[in-house]
């Protein structure tokens, strides 16, 4: 019988800080939604277990996450995000517990609304300077063709 195991990092904080109890998401390739917000490629939302009752949003949202699948010890699916929210849920005599939405850092996109010119550059100039600005740095352009200057 396979076992499964998962576990949860995130950016600043100790690699043993969260335990996870529990997971929900959606993967997928065009917008759509789940538990009722926008879905841009995946979300999940996280049930975690931590020793330290004093985490507060501040710690955890727009910090790089990583989410790892494990079965019978072999790592078979790693999912990289940011912290969308996180909030504290019940405190127990040794846990607190807590509520995390993981989606992809692409997602700081849909956080900016802004009308620009761009002159004299290509798109792919265009894109990575709008990716940049939101903190997105693990992207690679794979083009055929040159694209001209606009």
């Amino acid at each position: 019988m396979a076992t499964l195991a998962y576990t949860i990092t995130v950016e600043g904080l100790s690699d043993d800080t969260f335990k996870l109890t529990q997971f929900n998401g959606q993967e997928s390739l065009s917008a759509s939604y789940f538990n009722g917000a926008p879905c841009y490629g995946f979300r999940y939302d996280v049930d975690l277990a931590s020793r330290l009752s004093t985490l507060t949003a501040d710690d955890v949202v727009d910090r790089h996450v990583e989410l790892k699948m494990y079965r019978n010890q072999q790592l078979v699916q790693r999912v990289h995000g940011i912290a969308r929210a996180f909030t504290q849920k019940d405190i127990g005599h040794h846990h607190t517990f807590y509520a995390l939405t993981l989606v992809p850092a692409l997602e700081r996109l849909s956080l900016r609304h802004n009308s620009r010119i761009f002159q004299h550059q290509t798109a792919p100039d265009i894109i990575a300077t709008l990716l940049q600005e939101m903190g997105v740095h693990d992207y690679r352009f794979s083009l055929t063709q040159a694209s001209p200057e606009r």
